[in-house]
């Protein structure tokens, strides 16, 4: 071979280059695109007639299934934690002098350590990747994560699915290829987001258009959401005339006096015997007690 031919060298870095971008064609737009993912005895197949995904696992003796739109995956390295005995040098001792202004001279000794070992323990990278998938309520998962009442349950609503370990490469290629079928494999949680502003906007209006709130004067608005979404919403006006919607009540009048203020919420007495609690913030505290001194004054004055 002639290696002083510069067709044959620029025909080697083409032909090198072609390779390369075929096997990037592949790794980065063919393989993740296709309906189905198999590698290192991990098995899933896209179904979109049955809206399912089928995953078998090579322990699994039969293989699972998982709706569209309700896949959480996790992927997490896997390290070992290795503990062994660490040899740590010891610190020589010094002497040091210094000569006074007469001529005297002093020494100073600062002694040494001995050597130790010391326990170490070290985390390191085995080359493999830990997958866990859960199937999730989509619906229930992000109306937890975005209530606001306070009292909201905030715990992840999720079924395990399989857990199982692959190499690094092998990890990063189900990464590509779940990311490439987000929308099959994961929940869509702007659409989910939209339909939820939706209706607490619906609701909100609903409360403000409420006859005895809209004779109310610029009222102390406190408001917020369950997991439904349920609002609880609550309306005070200057004078302390209140009003309350939520809990499955329609907007009733609350007496003044049964608004029971503590930190950073207020608890409103329903007529079913039950308590909503509402959360308030540091502007809405100082306009509850403004709201409050006003009442009181007026309170002793025709007391």
């Amino acid at each position: 071979m002639d290696l002083s031919n510069p067709l044959l060298i620029w025909g080697c870095v083409a032909f090198i280059g072609g390779l390369t971008l075929l096997w990037m064609l592949h790794t980065f737009i063919i393989r993740p695109h296709r309906n189905s993912f198999e590698d290192e005895g991990i098995a899933f197949e896209l179904a979109p007639d049955d809206g399912l995904i089928h995953i078998s696992t090579s322990r699994d003796a039969t293989p699972t299934t998982l709706k569209f739109g309700c896949g959480a995956f996790q992927f997490s390295d896997v390290h070992n934690h290795v503990t062994y005995q660490k040899w740590f040098p010891g610190i020589p001792g010094r002497v040091s002098t210094f000569t006074t202004s007469t001529g005297q001279t002093y020494g100073d000794v600062t002694p040494g350590t001995e050597g130790k070992y010391i326990e170490v323990t070290e985390a390191r990278a085995t080359g493999t990747t830990e997958v866990i998938l859960h199937e999730l309520d989509p619906i229930e998962h992000y109306h937890r994560k975005w209530a606001t009442h306070p009292d909201t349950d905030r715990t992840p609503v999720a079924r395990h699915v399989t857990t199982f370990t692959l190499s690094n490469g092998a990890a990063r290629a189900l990464q590509r290829w779940v990311n490439a079928h987000s929308r099959q494999l994961t929940p869509s949680e702007g659409d989910i987001r939209m339909a939820w502003e939706k209706t607490c906007e619906k609701q909100l209006k609903t409360c403000r258009k409420a006859p005895q709130v809209r004779a109310l004067k610029k009222p102390l608005e406190l408001y917020d959401f369950d997991t439904k979404p349920d609002i609880r919403y609550l309306a005070i006006d200057k004078d302390g005339a209140a009003f309350f919607h939520g809990c499955g009540i329609a907007a009733h009048e609350v007496d003044f006096d049964d608004l029971m203020a503590q930190g950073m919420t207020v608890t409103v007495p329903l007529p079913d015997g039950r308590r909503a609690t509402l959360a308030m913030k540091e502007a809405q505290v100082a306009s509850l007690h403004k709201i409050r001194s006003r009442w009181q004054k007026r309170q002793r004055m025709h007391g």
